[in-house]
């Protein structure tokens, strides 16, 4: 018997995003699993994505190579007339997205496909070489109306996996009905019919793991806390990794009004941003400003955060408020070691709390989509009044400012949060364990 690790294949691999959480998620991810497999390849996440993974739209007039005009034309088709002609004559000559509502029918169809896709023909070759693929579920799989192609994605790789007779895992997930459309009855039938050939399927939250059990029992599930708490060793000493001088931090492309305000020698404030908040940035932007004036009237030092790209109303902020921020594409364990070393965190991004959480940092918790910060909060063992709303209104100031002095109140919450951290990444640490076991099953 050969005594070389199993090849791991990783589908949903989000380095490449801007994203703290989707960047420091998935190398963890890589990390861990690395320790006892051998990770041969990653898909990455843009992959998810017609306008990035270059076989989106099948089945136009173009040739293959030229597919994304036909996604730019129906992007556009609503203010050129040409667009909405072009794409009308498209979609009766059979243009559609392979990835459908039918998990199984698009995996049929991306391997009916594979000889005509240069990233098909890789990602089927990876997935045949692979002895395990894992499938990041990340944030992914809220039931949303229409459904997330992301999710659908997902699913149609598990049946692909299938189909090709390689075992697959669901790994790292949230699952979760949307707060806004409801839940999304056609999605949780597919969940139900394709998760049953993963070998495991774990969930990164109580709350996910509560939904699986009462609304999807059939299916094997257990809930193994989120990949980035594996970085507790790293960020629970990264103190002396931060430079006095903040201006050591400013990443690529360095912008003269950013030298000169940073500085970690002295306690401060993140404040941060939200998948939520990035749909309104101009109300977003008003409420953000308003509670930072309030918190600097406070005495606090504050430092913004953008978390995600998407998190750019929190620059207006920054002009508004005078205040420093730490950018999106700041190095990520940088980045993590500003959160870790905070005195508190407000944001309503998860990932940002988990790396601050690494440190001991407290959060205040922002609601967002889906249950991700509330379940978040109940993981730390915060208090309830430490979850406020997305936006929280000057009426909603008194009470965060009180909540926020209890949390950093002689940093008695630091060890308590330190020590859940430390367990949390034990548990995190199982899972090589747990998909080590799948694979000997019959």
């Amino acid at each position: 018997m050969s005594d070389q690790p199993r090849r791991i294949l990783i589908i949903g691999d989000n380095r490449r995003n801007v994203n703290w959480g989707g960047r420091g998620a998935s190398i963890a991810l890589s990390q861990v699993l690395g320790r006892r497999f051998h990770v041969a390849e990653r898909i990455g996440g843009e992959a998810f994505h017609f306008e990035t993974c270059g076989f989106g739209y099948v089945g136009t007039l173009l040739p293959p190579q030229r597919a994304n005009w036909y996604y730019y034309a129906l992007k556009h088709a609503d203010s050129r007339a040409l667009y909405r002609w072009y794409t009308k004559l498209e979609q009766a000559c059979g243009a559609h997205d392979v990835i459908q509502s039918n998990p199984l029918a698009s995996a049929r169809e991306m391997l009916a496909l594979e000889s005509r896709y240069p990233f098909l023909q890789s990602m089927c070759s990876a997935i045949r070489a692979s002895d395990l693929v894992v499938v990041n579920g990340e944030g992914d799989f809220v039931l949303t109306s229409p459904p997330r192609r992301e999710a659908l994605f997902m699913l149609a790789a598990i049946e692909m996996c299938a189909l090709l007779g390689t075992p697959v895992a669901f790994a790292n997930a949230l699952v979760s009905d949307c707060p806004t459309t409801g839940r999304n009855l056609d999605t949780l039938a597919a969940m139900r019919t394709t998760l049953a050939k993963c070998r495991a399927v774990c969930v990164r939250d109580a709350s996910s793991l509560e939904f699986m059990r009462t609304n999807l029992p059939e299916i094997a599930c257990q809930m193994v806390p989120d990949s980035l708490f594996t970085w507790a060793p790293i960020l629970s000493r990264s103190r002396e990794q931060l430079p006095i001088n903040g201006d050591f931090t400013i990443p690529y492309p360095e912008q003269e009004e950013q030298f000169g305000k940073l500085r970690f020698d002295r306690d401060y404030v993140c404040v941060g941003g939200s998948a939520a908040a990035g749909l309104h940035p101009e109300q977003s932007a008003a409420a953000y400003s308003a509670l930072v004036r309030r918190l600097l009237a406070e005495g606090m030092r504050v430092i913004l955060v953008q978390a995600d790209g998407r998190d750019e109303f929190l620059a207006t902020v920054a002009r508004d408020t005078a205040t420093p921020m730490i950018a999106a594409t700041t190095p990520i364990l940088m980045a993590g070691a500003v959160l870790a070393n905070a005195r508190l965190l407000i944001s309503g991004r998860y990932h940002a709390a988990i790396l601050a959480a690494l440190g001991g940092t407290p959060s205040i918790l922002l609601k967002t989509t889906a249950h991700k910060m509330e379940s978040l909060g109940a993981l730390l063992g915060l208090p309830e009044s430490a979850c406020f709303t997305t936006l929280p209104a000057v009426a909603d100031h008194d009470a965060l400012i009180n909540a926020a002095r209890e949390l950093m109140a002689g940093d008695a919450w630091r060890p308590k949060i330190a020590a859940e951290t430390s367990r949390l990444c034990s548990d995190a640490e199982r899972l090589p364990d747990i998909l080590d076991a799948a694979l000997k099953q019959s």
